[in-house]
C-alpha cells in the first residue's frame, strides 16, 4: 500500500515537472525568443530568424553554383570561366568581370527581398545580410575586393524610402571584414523610371549615363565589388560599372542577394 502511495506521489510529481517545463518553455517562447521573421510563427530552440518551414522555403532558392558572367544558377558542370558564360548569357557583353548571386528571385526570397525594399521591414537586414555574407565568402573574387559600392538609389528616391537596401547590406560586409572599404562614391545623377516592366532594350536606355563617381574619385589599381539586391538584365550594373572603369577601376565585380528571368527553374 506504501508502495503504491510512494509511487503515485513520485508519478504526480514528474507530471508536475513536465507541465511546467512545458509552461516555461512557451512562455520563453512569448517572452524572449523572436518570432520568424517570414510568417510570424515559433522558431526552434537554437535556430535564428526563421521557422523550420520557411527555412526549408528559403533554402529552395538559394544556388549552390551560378555562372560568373551573368549570375543565373548552373550545375556545378556547367560552370566555365567568365569570359564565356553559360548558354544563356553566351554572346552577352558585360562591363563587370564576375558576378555571383546568393540565390534565385523567387518564392520566399523573392518576398523577403520585396518587403525589405518595399514595406519598411528593415527587421530582415539580418537574415538577407546573413544569406549575402555566406555568398560572399564563396564567390571566387571575395580576397581580391579593395572596395564595396552599393547601387545608389537617386536622392529623391532615397529621402522618400529612407534608406538604401543594397547600401545597409555593404555595410554589414565592411563591418565583418576589415581589409574591405565602404565606396561612397558613386552617385545617381538621374531620377530613372523604374526598371520593372521595361523590355531589355528599354532598360538599358533608362539607365545609360545615370551614374557618375564623385569629382576626383580616383580608383586606380581597385578591384570594386558593386553591390545590389536583384540582378535582372544587368543593365544598372553595366553603367555603375563604367563608372568605376572610368576612374581607374581594375577590376569590376558584382554581388547582389538574387538574379532574376529564370524561368526554367
Amino acid at each position: 500500500m506504501c508502495f503504491w502511495l510512494v509511487l503515485f506521489i513520485i508519478s504526480g510529481v514528474e507530471n508536475i515537472i513536465k507541465i511546467a517545463r512545458n509552461f516555461g518553455r512557451t512562455l520563453f517562447r512569448f517572452i524572449v525568443q523572436d518570432d520568424c521573421h517570414f510568417c510570424g510563427g515559433f522558431v526552434d530552440e537554437g535556430e535564428r530568424f526563421f521557422c523550420a518551414q520557411c527555412k526549408a522555403e528559403i533554402r529552395m532558392s538559394l544556388t549552390q553554383a551560378c555562372c560568373k558572367k551573368c549570375g543565373k544558377e548552373v550545375s556545378e558542370y556547367g560552370i566555365t570561366e567568365s569570359e564565356f558564360g553559360c548558354g544563356r548569357c553566351f554572346g552577352e557583353e558585360f562591363a563587370f568581370d564576375n558576378i555571383s548571386s546568393a540565390g534565385v528571385y523567387q518564392g520566399h526570397l523573392r518576398e523577403m527581398i520585396l518587403k525589405f525594399k518595399l514595406s519598411d521591414r528593415t527587421e530582415l537586414l539580418e537574415p538577407l545580410s546573413e544569406l549575402f555574407a555566406m555568398a560572399f565568402a564563396q564567390a571566387d573574387f571575395s580576397e581580391q575586393i579593395d572596395y564595396v559600392a552599393a547601387v545608389p538609389m537617386h536622392w529623391r528616391k532615397r529621402f522618400g524610402r529612407g534608406y538604401n537596401p543594397p547600401q545597409l547590406i555593404a555595410k554589414k560586409i565592411c563591418r565583418s571584414k576589415s581589409n574591405i572599404k565602404l565606396c561612397n562614391d558613386i552617385v545617381r545623377v538621374r531620377n530613372t523610371e523604374n526598371q520593372a516592366g521595361l523590355t531589355v532594350a528599354g532598360r538599358k536606355r533608362n539607365v545609360k549615363g545615370a551614374f557618375a563617381l564623385r569629382c576626383g574619385s580616383d580608383f586606380s589599381g581597385k578591384n570594386v565589388c558593386l553591390i545590389d539586391d536583384v540582378k535582372t538584365t544587368g543593365a544598372t550594373l553595366n553603367e555603375c560599372a563604367k563608372a568605376f572603369r572610368q576612374a581607374g577601376a581594375e577590376k569590376v565585380f558584382a554581388m547582389v542577394l538574387a538574379v532574376a528571368g529564370q524561368k526554367g527553374r
